[in-house]
Protein backbone atom coordinates (compact mmCIF):
# COMPACT_ATOMS: atom_id res chain seq x y z
CA UNK A 1 0.00 0.00 0.00
CA UNK A 2 1.46 3.43 -1.16
CA UNK A 3 1.67 5.94 2.21
CA UNK A 4 1.41 9.71 2.05
CA UNK A 5 4.96 9.78 2.75
CA UNK A 6 6.23 8.16 -0.31
CA UNK A 7 3.75 10.12 -2.68
CA UNK A 8 5.11 13.50 -1.39
CA UNK A 9 8.79 12.26 -1.92
CA UNK A 10 9.09 14.45 -5.12
CA UNK A 11 7.21 17.32 -3.45
CA UNK A 12 10.20 17.39 -0.69
CA UNK A 13 12.69 17.33 -3.28
CA UNK A 14 11.06 20.20 -5.31
CA UNK A 15 11.67 21.68 -1.36
CA UNK A 16 15.27 20.72 -1.79
CA UNK A 17 15.84 21.99 -4.98
CA UNK A 18 13.99 25.41 -4.44
CA UNK A 19 16.15 25.89 -0.63
CA UNK A 20 19.87 24.80 -3.35
CA UNK A 21 18.58 27.86 -5.89
CA UNK A 22 18.58 30.57 -2.98
CA UNK A 23 20.88 33.57 -2.32
CA UNK A 24 22.19 32.20 0.26
CA UNK A 25 23.78 28.88 -1.52
CA UNK A 26 24.89 30.88 -3.96
CA UNK A 27 26.81 33.03 -1.79
CA UNK A 28 28.03 29.88 0.25
CA UNK A 29 28.93 27.88 -3.41
CA UNK A 30 30.72 31.59 -4.49
CA UNK A 31 32.72 31.84 -0.70
CA UNK A 32 33.40 27.83 -0.58
CA UNK A 33 34.43 27.25 -3.98
CA UNK A 34 31.70 24.90 -4.46
CA UNK A 35 30.09 26.04 -7.82
CA UNK A 36 30.40 23.00 -9.80
CA UNK A 37 29.20 20.77 -6.73
CA UNK A 38 26.63 22.65 -6.22
CA UNK A 39 25.78 22.08 -9.83
CA UNK A 40 26.10 18.95 -10.12
CA UNK A 41 23.72 18.61 -6.93
CA UNK A 42 20.72 19.93 -8.17
CA UNK A 43 21.04 18.69 -11.64
CA UNK A 44 20.84 15.67 -10.17
CA UNK A 45 17.70 16.64 -8.06
CA UNK A 46 15.69 17.91 -11.01
CA UNK A 47 16.87 14.43 -13.21
CA UNK A 48 15.22 12.49 -10.61
CA UNK A 49 12.08 14.98 -9.84
CA UNK A 50 11.67 14.52 -13.55
CA UNK A 51 11.57 11.09 -13.84
CA UNK A 52 9.42 10.54 -10.61
CA UNK A 53 5.83 12.19 -12.84
CA UNK A 54 5.47 8.77 -14.24
CA UNK A 55 6.68 6.40 -11.45
CA UNK A 56 3.93 8.01 -9.34
CA UNK A 57 1.62 7.80 -11.53
CA UNK A 58 2.19 4.23 -11.99
CA UNK A 59 2.06 3.76 -8.37
CA UNK A 60 -1.33 5.21 -7.96
CA UNK A 61 -2.40 2.37 -10.34
CA UNK A 62 -0.59 -0.49 -8.94
CA UNK A 63 -0.24 0.70 -5.32
CA UNK A 64 3.46 -1.36 -4.74
CA UNK A 65 5.52 1.22 -3.14
CA UNK A 66 9.68 0.60 -5.30
CA UNK A 67 12.50 0.67 -2.30
CA UNK A 68 14.28 3.32 -4.50
CA UNK A 69 11.57 5.58 -3.18
CA UNK A 70 11.33 4.75 0.31
CA UNK A 71 14.99 5.47 -0.01
CA UNK A 72 14.61 8.63 -1.88
CA UNK A 73 11.81 10.13 0.99
CA UNK A 74 14.41 9.50 3.55
CA UNK A 75 16.91 11.49 1.43
CA UNK A 76 14.99 14.05 0.46
CA UNK A 77 13.89 14.89 4.19
CA UNK A 78 17.43 14.23 5.53
CA UNK A 79 18.30 17.05 2.62
CA UNK A 80 16.33 19.28 4.07
CA UNK A 81 17.15 19.10 7.11
CA UNK A 82 20.99 19.50 6.67
CA UNK A 83 20.59 22.37 4.56
CA UNK A 84 18.32 24.23 7.26
CA UNK A 85 20.82 23.58 9.80
CA UNK A 86 23.89 24.80 7.27
CA UNK A 87 21.35 28.17 7.14
CA UNK A 88 20.69 28.08 10.65
CA UNK A 89 24.61 27.46 11.54
CA UNK A 90 25.59 30.29 9.28
CA UNK A 91 22.82 33.11 9.79
CA UNK A 92 23.65 32.58 13.68
CA UNK A 93 26.76 33.19 13.24
CA UNK A 94 26.48 36.50 12.09
CA UNK A 95 26.88 39.06 13.74
CA UNK A 96 25.31 36.84 16.75
CA UNK A 97 21.74 37.43 14.87
CA UNK A 98 19.35 35.22 13.30
CA UNK A 99 16.87 38.21 12.70
CA UNK A 100 18.98 39.23 9.54
CA UNK A 101 18.00 37.87 6.12
CA UNK A 102 20.67 39.66 4.36
CA UNK A 103 22.52 37.07 2.33
CA UNK A 104 25.31 39.40 0.67
CA UNK A 105 27.95 39.39 3.75
CA UNK A 106 27.94 36.14 6.08
CA UNK A 107 30.24 34.14 7.96
CA UNK A 108 30.67 30.91 7.19
CA UNK A 109 31.75 29.19 10.41
CA UNK A 110 35.44 27.20 9.98
CA UNK A 111 33.67 23.92 11.25
CA UNK A 112 31.10 24.03 8.20
CA UNK A 113 33.73 25.34 5.79
CA UNK A 114 35.90 22.13 6.60
CA UNK A 115 32.32 19.32 6.57
CA UNK A 116 29.85 21.29 4.16
CA UNK A 117 32.04 20.60 0.81
CA UNK A 118 32.32 16.54 2.13
CA UNK A 119 28.43 16.45 3.36
CA UNK A 120 27.19 17.95 -0.42
CA UNK A 121 29.19 15.12 -2.53
CA UNK A 122 27.92 12.94 0.27
CA UNK A 123 24.47 13.57 -0.38
CA UNK A 124 25.06 14.29 -4.37
CA UNK A 125 26.70 9.90 -4.25
CA UNK A 126 22.98 9.13 -2.49
CA UNK A 127 21.04 10.60 -4.72
CA UNK A 128 23.19 9.35 -7.47
CA UNK A 129 22.82 5.57 -6.24
CA UNK A 130 18.72 6.14 -5.99
CA UNK A 131 18.52 7.36 -9.22
CA UNK A 132 20.90 4.40 -10.27
CA UNK A 133 18.17 1.65 -8.49
CA UNK A 134 15.17 3.37 -9.92
CA UNK A 135 16.48 3.12 -13.41
CA UNK A 136 17.52 -0.47 -12.39
CA UNK A 137 13.73 -1.01 -10.96
CA UNK A 138 12.54 0.71 -14.11
CA UNK A 139 13.53 -1.65 -16.44
CA UNK A 140 10.35 -3.69 -15.43
CA UNK A 141 8.71 -3.77 -18.47
CA UNK A 142 6.23 -0.68 -18.22
CA UNK A 143 5.78 -0.31 -22.40
CA UNK A 144 1.74 -1.07 -21.52
CA UNK A 145 1.40 2.12 -19.14
CA UNK A 146 3.32 4.09 -21.53
CA UNK A 147 1.29 3.20 -24.62
CA UNK A 148 -1.94 3.92 -22.38
CA UNK A 149 -0.24 7.50 -21.69
CA UNK A 150 0.11 8.04 -25.22
CA UNK A 151 -3.11 6.70 -26.71
CA UNK A 152 -5.01 9.09 -23.99
CA UNK A 153 -3.13 12.21 -24.64
CA UNK A 154 -2.79 11.51 -28.69
CA UNK A 155 -6.25 11.24 -29.57
CA UNK A 156 -7.27 14.17 -28.35
CA UNK A 157 -8.40 15.54 -24.59
CA UNK A 158 -10.90 14.62 -22.06
CA UNK A 159 -10.92 16.89 -19.92
CA UNK A 160 -11.81 16.37 -15.70
CA UNK A 161 -14.48 17.86 -14.17
CA UNK A 162 -13.83 19.70 -11.08
CA UNK A 163 -10.80 21.89 -12.02
CA UNK A 164 -9.22 24.66 -9.50
CA UNK A 165 -7.98 27.57 -9.87
CA UNK A 166 -6.88 28.22 -13.20
CA UNK A 167 -9.79 30.46 -14.60
CA UNK A 168 -7.77 33.81 -14.47
CA UNK A 169 -4.79 31.51 -16.21
CA UNK A 170 -7.58 30.21 -19.22
CA UNK A 171 -9.16 34.03 -19.18
CA UNK A 172 -5.21 35.15 -19.90
CA UNK A 173 -5.24 32.30 -22.63
CA UNK A 174 -8.30 33.01 -24.34
CA UNK A 175 -7.56 36.41 -24.75
CA UNK A 176 -4.36 35.99 -26.69
CA UNK A 177 -6.45 33.35 -28.85
CA UNK A 178 -9.18 36.14 -29.65
CA UNK A 179 -7.72 39.27 -29.40
CA UNK A 180 -3.71 38.83 -29.99
CA UNK A 181 -3.13 39.72 -33.75
CA UNK A 182 0.98 39.83 -33.03
CA UNK A 183 1.69 36.10 -31.97
CA UNK A 184 0.85 32.97 -33.76
CA UNK A 185 2.61 30.72 -31.39
CA UNK A 186 1.87 30.44 -27.70
CA UNK A 187 4.15 28.39 -25.42
CA UNK A 188 3.03 27.43 -22.03
CA UNK A 189 5.42 26.43 -20.03
CA UNK A 190 6.41 25.02 -15.92
CA UNK A 191 6.99 21.96 -14.14
CA UNK A 192 5.50 18.41 -14.73
CA UNK A 193 2.31 17.99 -12.60
CA UNK A 194 1.40 22.36 -12.97
CA UNK A 195 -1.80 21.30 -15.41
CA UNK A 196 -0.06 22.78 -18.54
CA UNK A 197 -2.20 20.11 -20.56
CA UNK A 198 -4.97 20.69 -18.16
CA UNK A 199 -5.34 24.85 -18.70
CA UNK A 200 -4.97 23.92 -22.86
CA UNK A 201 -7.79 21.53 -22.40
CA UNK A 202 -9.73 23.96 -21.05
CA UNK A 203 -9.78 25.97 -24.36
CA UNK A 204 -9.36 23.76 -26.88
CA UNK A 205 -12.79 22.68 -25.36
CA UNK A 206 -14.33 25.96 -24.73
CA UNK A 207 -17.48 26.59 -26.94
CA UNK A 208 -15.76 29.94 -28.32
CA UNK A 209 -13.06 28.01 -29.23
CA UNK A 210 -15.15 25.45 -31.73
CA UNK A 211 -17.21 28.38 -32.61
CA UNK A 212 -13.86 30.45 -33.58
CA UNK A 213 -11.60 27.96 -35.15
CA UNK A 214 -12.15 26.17 -38.77
CA UNK A 215 -9.79 23.57 -37.74
CA UNK A 216 -8.72 22.14 -34.40
CA UNK A 217 -6.40 19.66 -33.80
CA UNK A 218 -4.84 18.37 -30.67
CA UNK A 219 -1.02 16.69 -31.26
CA UNK A 220 0.73 15.07 -28.46
CA UNK A 221 4.28 15.30 -29.18
CA UNK A 222 5.81 13.30 -25.91
CA UNK A 223 10.10 12.70 -26.06
CA UNK A 224 9.76 11.06 -29.63
CA UNK A 225 10.10 13.88 -31.79
CA UNK A 226 9.25 13.79 -35.41
CA UNK A 227 7.60 16.12 -37.64
CA UNK A 228 6.47 13.46 -40.04
CA UNK A 229 4.50 11.99 -36.62
CA UNK A 230 3.18 15.48 -35.72
CA UNK A 231 2.22 15.95 -39.67
CA UNK A 232 0.48 12.73 -39.63
CA UNK A 233 -1.71 13.00 -36.74
CA UNK A 234 -2.67 16.56 -38.12
CA UNK A 235 -3.66 14.92 -41.33
CA UNK A 236 -5.62 12.19 -40.32
CA UNK A 237 -7.88 14.03 -37.27
CA UNK A 238 -8.73 16.51 -40.64
CA UNK A 239 -8.80 13.60 -43.68
CA UNK A 240 -9.76 10.53 -41.58
CA UNK A 241 -6.95 8.93 -42.63
CA UNK A 242 -3.07 9.32 -43.66
CA UNK A 243 -1.77 8.00 -46.74
CA UNK A 244 1.16 9.82 -47.16
CA UNK A 245 4.42 8.02 -46.64
CA UNK A 246 7.29 10.49 -46.18
CA UNK A 247 7.82 13.87 -44.71
CA UNK A 248 7.68 15.38 -47.99
CA UNK A 249 4.43 14.54 -49.16
CA UNK A 250 3.21 15.61 -45.67
CA UNK A 251 4.48 18.64 -45.55
CA UNK A 252 2.52 19.51 -48.56
CA UNK A 253 -0.81 17.86 -47.41
CA UNK A 254 -0.77 19.62 -44.44
CA UNK A 255 0.24 22.88 -46.02
CA UNK A 256 -2.94 22.09 -48.06
CA UNK A 257 -5.15 21.49 -45.31
CA UNK A 258 -4.18 24.58 -43.22
CA UNK A 259 -4.48 27.34 -46.66
CA UNK A 260 -6.62 29.74 -45.80
CA UNK A 261 -8.40 28.01 -42.85
CA UNK A 262 -8.46 29.57 -39.43
CA UNK A 263 -6.89 26.54 -37.28
CA UNK A 264 -5.96 26.01 -33.88
CA UNK A 265 -3.36 23.24 -33.03
CA UNK A 266 -1.92 22.37 -29.76
CA UNK A 267 1.40 20.72 -29.49
CA UNK A 268 1.19 18.66 -26.24
CA UNK A 269 4.24 17.81 -24.13
CA UNK A 270 7.19 19.15 -26.58
CA UNK A 271 10.61 18.31 -25.56
CA UNK A 272 12.90 19.16 -28.36
CA UNK A 273 15.27 21.31 -28.21
CA UNK A 274 17.45 20.90 -31.96
CA UNK A 275 16.35 24.82 -33.45
CA UNK A 276 17.15 23.14 -36.46
CA UNK A 277 13.81 20.70 -35.98
CA UNK A 278 11.62 23.18 -34.46
CA UNK A 279 11.97 25.30 -37.31
CA UNK A 280 11.20 22.61 -39.64
CA UNK A 281 8.12 22.64 -37.64
CA UNK A 282 7.23 25.72 -37.77
CA UNK A 283 7.82 25.82 -41.51
CA UNK A 284 4.97 22.95 -42.25
CA UNK A 285 2.59 24.09 -39.99
CA UNK A 286 3.18 27.56 -41.92
CA UNK A 287 1.68 30.01 -39.74
CA UNK A 288 1.18 32.51 -42.34
CA UNK A 289 -0.13 30.19 -44.68
CA UNK A 290 -3.34 30.03 -42.74
CA UNK A 291 -6.41 32.56 -42.41
CA UNK A 292 -5.62 35.62 -40.19
CA UNK A 293 -6.28 34.38 -36.12
CA UNK A 294 -4.57 31.16 -36.41
CA UNK A 295 -2.94 29.81 -33.52
CA UNK A 296 -0.62 27.72 -32.44
CA UNK A 297 -0.45 26.43 -28.56
CA UNK A 298 2.66 24.43 -27.26
CA UNK A 299 2.33 22.93 -23.58
CA UNK A 300 6.36 21.98 -22.62
CA UNK A 301 8.46 22.05 -19.47
CA UNK A 302 11.48 23.21 -21.14
CA UNK A 303 11.54 27.56 -21.05
CA UNK A 304 14.64 27.17 -23.45
CA UNK A 305 11.91 25.12 -25.78
CA UNK A 306 9.03 27.71 -25.10
CA UNK A 307 11.73 30.43 -26.19
CA UNK A 308 12.55 28.89 -28.95
CA UNK A 309 9.40 28.46 -30.29
CA UNK A 310 8.44 32.07 -29.79
CA UNK A 311 10.40 34.57 -27.86
CA UNK A 312 8.12 37.15 -27.63
CA UNK A 313 5.43 35.71 -25.53
CA UNK A 314 6.52 32.53 -22.89
CA UNK A 315 3.77 31.80 -21.08
CA UNK A 316 5.04 30.32 -17.35
CA UNK A 317 2.18 28.53 -16.03
CA UNK A 318 3.46 29.18 -11.73
CA UNK A 319 2.17 26.99 -9.07
CA UNK A 320 -1.58 26.48 -7.45
CA UNK A 321 -2.21 29.31 -4.69
CA UNK A 322 -2.54 27.01 -1.05
CA UNK A 323 -6.28 27.80 -0.87
CA UNK A 324 -6.89 26.14 -4.44
CA UNK A 325 -4.60 23.07 -3.62
CA UNK A 326 -6.45 22.93 -0.39
CA UNK A 327 -10.12 23.15 -2.05
CA UNK A 328 -8.70 20.20 -4.37
CA UNK A 329 -7.79 18.19 -1.67
CA UNK A 330 -10.81 18.67 0.09
CA UNK A 331 -13.30 17.42 -3.46
CA UNK A 332 -10.59 14.29 -3.85
CA UNK A 333 -10.16 13.27 -0.31
CA UNK A 334 -13.46 13.97 0.83
CA UNK A 335 -16.03 14.23 -1.65
CA UNK A 336 -19.07 12.95 0.48
CA UNK A 337 -17.62 14.83 3.80
CA UNK A 338 -16.16 12.17 6.53
CA UNK A 339 -17.29 11.54 10.38
CA UNK A 340 -13.59 12.25 11.03
CA UNK A 341 -13.41 15.23 9.04
CA UNK A 342 -12.00 18.10 11.36
CA UNK A 343 -9.38 15.65 11.92
CA UNK A 344 -8.60 14.94 8.76
CA UNK A 345 -8.44 18.33 7.26
CA UNK A 346 -5.20 18.97 10.14
CA UNK A 347 -3.30 16.54 8.30
CA UNK A 348 -4.62 17.28 4.88
CA UNK A 349 -3.08 21.36 5.27
CA UNK A 350 0.14 20.10 6.49
CA UNK A 351 -0.01 17.46 3.33
CA UNK A 352 -1.42 20.79 0.73
CA UNK A 353 1.80 22.41 2.11
CA UNK A 354 4.15 20.00 1.34
CA UNK A 355 3.25 19.65 -2.03
CA UNK A 356 4.24 23.23 -3.19
CA UNK A 357 1.41 24.20 -5.55
CA UNK A 358 1.05 21.11 -8.12
CA UNK A 359 -2.02 19.95 -8.65
CA UNK A 360 -1.18 16.37 -9.59
CA UNK A 361 0.41 15.81 -6.11
CA UNK A 362 -2.58 17.55 -4.48
CA UNK A 363 -5.09 15.51 -6.84
CA UNK A 364 -2.76 11.81 -6.30
CA UNK A 365 -2.43 11.97 -2.69
CA UNK A 366 -6.49 13.08 -2.63
CA UNK A 367 -7.53 10.26 -4.42
CA UNK A 368 -5.11 7.71 -2.53
CA UNK A 369 -6.48 9.36 1.04
CA UNK A 370 -10.08 8.93 0.22
CA UNK A 371 -10.14 4.99 1.49
CA UNK A 372 -7.04 5.46 3.80
CA UNK A 373 -7.86 4.91 7.50
CA UNK A 374 -7.28 8.15 9.56
CA UNK A 375 -4.95 6.22 11.57
CA UNK A 376 -2.45 5.41 8.59
CA UNK A 377 -2.86 9.38 7.00
CA UNK A 378 -1.93 10.71 10.61
CA UNK A 379 1.46 7.98 10.30
CA UNK A 380 2.53 8.52 7.29
CA UNK A 381 1.81 12.62 7.18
Amino acid sequence: MVGVGELLASAALKQVAGMLGTAIWETIASQLKLGDELKALKDTVYSIHEGMVKSEKRLMKDGDVPVWMRKLKAAAYDMEDMIMKFEGDILRNRDGSQSNNSTTEISIPVKLRLTMPGKLKGMRRRLENIEKLRRFESTVDTSSDEQDVIQARATGPCLEEGIVGRDKDKAELMKLLQEDCKHAIIPIYGFGGLGKTTLAQMVFDDSTTKRDFDICVWVYVSTKFSNEKIGRSIISQVDGQSNQYDLSSVQKRVETILSGKKYLIVLDDLWEKNTSNLNQLKAMLKVKGGAPGSKIIVTTRSEQVAKRMNQDLPFKLDALPYDDCLKLFKDKAFPNGSEEYDEFLKVGEKIVKKCGGVPLAVKSLGDRLLDMPFAQVGRDA
